[in-house]
Formats: structure tokens, C-alpha cells, sequence
């Protein structure tokens, strides 16, 4: 038996889970048309807000991070410190899902960076967060975050850890807005999902993170 606690969010409603839950109790959307994108879609874009964003970054750490790297870091710290587990231990993991990581790295037009390997941003967001075991990235398309969770239920089943944070980052860049636009699979308005009326999706961004672990939450 698993147990799932110390939850975080950050999505373009907020950049904790509370905050992202009252926005969705008052009705608030966080899709929007004025977005960075339009050379590539005037659909609207669902984005986290990249001001707040830098603030909480630079008030523990003066180390330079993407887009992508922030939102996973600071919804894996929130996530830590509201566990009460040590990161530092070797009975806890860190687990990366992503689809695409740092793929915004590629348009610099420079040979690509080590940060552009999933494994070492992973390792990167680990290090910054206290931990000391290898972490592991799970990317595996859309699939990727239950297979996140999926392989972490079978480290604690099997007893390889006792905790384990599992992390779902991904951002939106020129490369997954282009792809998904010529695809012609993207709503001109607010998506409809499960509507029979509904044409097409809406492109969003964020991170999220779950403790996922041996025994329940103190």
C-alpha cells in the first residue's frame, strides 16, 4: 500500500494549490489571448505568470534557471517543506516527469546545452531541493506523469524507498505551440472538454508535485 500527501501546484491560477483552487471556486480562467505565441496561433494560452515566478526564485537562490527549471523547482520545494521529510536521505527519491523539459534551450540556436538532457536538469532541480540520491526522469509523451507515479508505487511496493516526490513540469515554448498548431488541433476560444460542441484543446503549462510514500502523511 501506498500513501499520497504534501501536494503543489503551479499553473496560470496560481502558484500554490490553495491559490489554484480559490481561483476555480470564484470561476476565474486562466486562458488568455495576449500571449508571446501569436506568430505562431491566435488561440488562447493558458501561462503562468513568469514575474511572480522569477520573485520566489531569486529569494533563495542567485543561480540562473529556464522557465521550465522554476516551476519545477519551486513546486518540488513547497512540496518538500510541507512533507517534513528529509530530501537529504537515501530512502527518499526524486522523480522528473516531463514531455519536453528544456526544449525552449533549442531555439538559442547554439549547440544544445547539458541542460537540455532531462537527466541532468533532474539532477540540477534534485541538488537545489537537498537531494542526495540520483533522481529519475520519467518522459514517455502524454503518458508521462501516471507512469511517474506508477513507477514510483513500485519503489515503495518493493521497498527500494520510503519516500518518493514525484515532479510533472512542462512549458510552454515556440517548438510545442508551433507543433500543436499545425496539427489544427487547438480551440480559437476557451477549450469545451467534454462538450459536444467542443473544437479542440487549449495549451497550458505548469508543474506539479505528489509525495508519494510507505506510510501515511504525520
Amino acid at each position: 500500500m501506498v500513501f499520497l500527501s504534501a501536494s503543489n501546484i503551479i499553473n496560470a491560477l496560481g502558484l500554490t494549490t490553495d491559490e489554484v483552487f480559490a481561483a476555480i471556486e470564484q470561476g476565474t480562467c486562466g486562458i488568455r489571448h495576449d500571449h508571446p505565441f501569436s506568430k505562431f496561433t491566435e488561440a488562447p494560452l493558458s501561462m503562468v505568470n513568469d514575474e511572480r515566478l522569477q520573485k520566489e526564485i531569486t529569494s533563495f537562490s542567485s543561480a540562473s534557471f529556464t522557465h521550465f527549471e522554476i516551476m519545477a523547482l519551486l513546486s518540488l520545494r513547497r512540496s518538500v517543506a510541507e512533507s517534513g521529510v528529509d530530501p537529504g536521505s537515501k530512502r527518499v527519491l526524486f522523480i522528473l516527469s516531463s514531455t519536453k523539459g528544456n526544449i525552449e534551450l533549442l531555439e538559442a540556436g547554439k549547440p544544445a546545452p547539458p541542460e537540455l538532457s532531462l537527466p541532468a536538469t533532474a539532477g540540477k532541480i534534485a541538488g537545489y531541493a537537498g537531494f542526495t540520491s540520483e533522481p529519475i526522469v520519467v518522459c514517455n509523451a502524454c503518458i508521462s506523469g501516471i507512469l511517474a507515479l506508477i513507477v514510483a508505487q513500485r519503489f515503495i511496493e518493493n521497498g527500494s524507498y520510503d519516500h518518493i516526490f514525484v515532479t510533472g513540469a512542462d512549458a510552454l515554448t515556440s517548438f510545442v505551440v508551433a507543433g500543436f498548431e499545425s496539427f489544427r488541433s487547438m480551440s480559437p476560444d476557451a477549450c469545451k472538454p467534454f462538450d459536444s460542441e467542443r473544437n479542440g484543446l487549449s495549451l497550458g503549462e505548469g508543474a506539479a508535485t505528489i509525495l508519494v510514500s510507505s506510510t501515511p502523511a504525520i
